[in-house]
């Protein structure tokens, strides 16, 4: 799962729109009804896209808000993945015991370091029960 290439919708929107475009940040974010600071944060890629801001930036750009939608969704879906791959990882204890095993049979201790610490991060996370609000957040997200 690459979470290092992944491109800020943000980014996109500064190289491609408001320095190809020579745009006024100030005014831009007149003409999109949102702070200053706000829109600084998005280029900045600190914020993520909200609807509004799509469909705000679709009518600007003469795009489709779904075009801002869909880089966003590209932008969250490896981290997205990998919340449910640690909800999937703190139930099932075969996997964790597998990760620690397999690191002590390689003999590097960076990689011994780096097992325990995700096993015992992930198993805080699952006694403090902040997978179980991943969780739900997820349940919510998806249609029945």
């Amino acid at each position: 799962m690459k979470l290092k290439n992944r491109v800020h919708p943000g980014e996109i929107l500064k190289d491609e729109f408001v320095i190809s475009l020579a745009l006024d940040v100030t005014t831009l974010a007149q003409e999109l009804s949102i702070p200053l600071a706000e829109l600084w944060e998005v280029l900045d890629g600190q914020r993520a896209l909200t609807a509004d801001l799509c469909r705000a930036l679709g009518g600007r750009f003469r795009t489709t808000p779904e075009f801002w939608k869909n880089l966003q969704a590209a932008y969250d879906a490896p981290v997205l993945a990998k919340k449910s791959d640690d909800l999937v990882f703190a139930i099932d204890l075969e996997a964790q015991l597998e990760t620690i095993t397999s690191a002590y049979a390689s003999g590097d201790t960076h990689e011994i370091d780096q097992a325990l610490q995700h096993v015992s991060s992930i198993r805080r996370m699952k006694k403090q029960g902040i997978l179980d609000l991943l969780d739900d957040v997820d349940d919510r997200a998806e249609p029945d």
